[in-house]
């Protein structure tokens, strides 16, 4: 069963450094990064967590991120940014 964090962002990027530092931004504010660049392995972390949120790369090499936007309100409903 998925366990939510209300303090936890997804980001899903193919570039190291540009989910690096988004991940460090949200560490700064307080949140907690649920950070991928593969869109494999996001998918596999959607299993078992649930974000409150979420910033996802469209262009990833193995999936795409429109298919992980879909995979998400199919799983948590509209509601999740």
């Amino acid at each position: 069963v998925p366990q939510h964090n209300p303090r936890e962002i997804l980001i899903v990027d193919d570039s190291e450094p540009t989910t690096r530092a988004m991940a460090e931004l949200l560490l700064r504010e307080g949140y907690e990064a649920a950070a991928f660049t593969r869109g494999s392995d996001a998918l596999a972390y959607l299993n078992v967590g649930t974000p409150s949120a979420a910033v996802i790369d469209i262009h990833l090499p193995d999936v795409s991120g429109l298919a992980i936007s879909q995979h998400i309100r199919d799983k948590f409903g509209p509601e999740l940014p």
